[in-house]
């Protein structure tokens, strides 16, 4: 680690208790006008809009996120209507005819530099402190700095969410925010498998000024999300807490097999520190996406988690609710795997160790087609009957196991449901 990084150990002793500017701006200048027509459509399509809100009940404290369909077509949210497309054709008509220079280029980014600075207020700066004894038995307080973001909020209650490595070993969670309001945070919830945790920050006897200079980022729909795309990178994207960077989705891959679901992994040109908190938002300042050190890639390019399939995964952990939990990696099976006479249902191309899959006897190659009597013949379904189960519950799995010899048996499986 160099020495500007180190300054994020903190340790003391305790006592003991041109043409490429036109380029530059065809390109932003492309998002920027094309975001206002997001919005003029977006009038019409309120209803879809609310979809991306993180809604609070004041009974119970129970906090809901309304998911995203898969389908981008058939979305209220979708923006594909011919009164757009002819608002397209006008916009770019616009731009042909521009005459672009270097002012053209500092006005854009001062766009986003505005949007960035705008997004600080959903920021948290995380101080996690983990109390050690040196050789001479004295006190030593250590500590590591994370950036996290707040996702949802109450009356009384600030949700954040944050890498897990922030709360790896930590003694004690120090969350302070732009407004300099700074409190103890609590552990809410994590899940050591995507590499995210849930902090919880009590706000009762704070005034409404300092609540209401405490932002939750709206969640945006990672599902809409196309290469070459503007992304910013908010957090610590560099290692440093509220710093930023700007860039574009480079590759999309959908349906990547994770723990117990799928999900779409974008490949961006940012360069995201994705221990210290890294966040990808889009230039309406949604958050579409999260980097996390689970997901790591062999190339240049970084990886974060398209936010849509994360969803329902949040909601639990907001509201500290265990979810199903089996452990395997699924995937569908393609038609040239059907060809091949492999039956109906989701392929298991990892169990994970010691999770109820594991200790039932579930492996690698087998193939789910029913469980607790609903059947399996996709991801999708395998996903929607997992969100129905119960911790606790005991269930029955019927598979079909290849002997070796491109042949299938049917097998049952007695398991009882953990929790995540």
């Amino acid at each position: 680690m160099d020495n500007d990084k180190d300054k994020f150990i903190t340790e003391k002793i305790i006592k003991k208790d041109s043409g490429r500017y036109i380029k530059i701006v065809k390109l932003l200048l492309s998002a920027t006008v094309f975001g206002v027509v997001a919005m003029a459509t977006a009038l019409f399509a309120k209803p879809g809009l609310e979809k991306f809100i993180v809604k609070s009940s004041t009974q119970k404290e129970t906090i809901s996120i309304e998911k995203d369909v898969t389908d981008v077509q058939s979305s209220s949210a979708t923006l594909e209507t011919e009164d757009t497309e002819a608002l397209k054709n006008i916009a770019e008509s616009i731009i042909d005819e521009h005459n672009y220079d270097e002012e053209d280029v500092k006005s854009m980014y001062k766009v986003l530099a505005n949007l960035t600075n705008e997004l600080d207020n959903c920021v948290a700066a995380i101080h996690s402190v983990k109390n050690e004894k040196d050789w001479f038995d004295n006190m030593i307080e250590s500590g590591h700095y994370y950036s996290g973001l707040v996702i949802a909020k109450t009356d009384n209650e600030v949700l954040i969410l944050c890498p897990i490595q922030a709360i790896d070993s930590a003694d004690i969670i120090n969350v302070s925010f732009k407004n300099n309001y700074s409190r103890q945070a609590t552990v809410k919830s994590a899940d050591g498998h995507i590499g995210i945790a849930i902090l919880s920050v009590d706000t009762s006897d704070a005034d409404s000024g300092i609540k209401e200079g405490i932002e939750a980022v709206a969640l945006g729909n990672s599902y809409l999300i196309s290469r070459g795309d503007i992304a910013l990178a908010i957090g610590s994207p560099t290692g440093f807490n509220y710093s930023t960077g700007y860039g574009w989705i480079s590759y999309i891959s959908k349906d990547v097999s994770i723990v117990d679901s799928t999900a779409m992994f974008m490949y961006t040109s940012l360069a995201l520190d994705n221990s210290k908190g890294s966040f990808l938002v889009n230039t309406s300042g949604e958050l579409i996406g999260i980097a996390t050190a689970s997901y790591q890639s062999d190339t240049s390019a970084s990886i974060v988690i398209g936010i849509s399939d994360l969803k329902s995964r949040l909601e639990y952990m907001i509201n500290a609710v265990q979810a199903a939990y089996i452990g395997i990696k699924p995937v569908d099976i393609n038609s040239d795997a059907k060809e091949n006479k492999v039956p109906e249902g989701v392929y298991v191309t990892e169990v994970v160790a010691d999770s109820p899959a594991y200790i039932s006897g579930i492996q690698v190659g087998d193939v789910i087609s029913e469980i607790d009597g609903e059947k399996i013949s996709s991801t999708a379904a395998y996903k929607e009957v997992l969100d129905k189960l119960t911790v606790g519950k005991d269930i029955v799995i019927k598979l079909y196991r290849d002997n070796g010899k491109n042949e299938y048996s049917q097998l049952e499986i007695n398991m009882t449901v953990a929790g995540r």
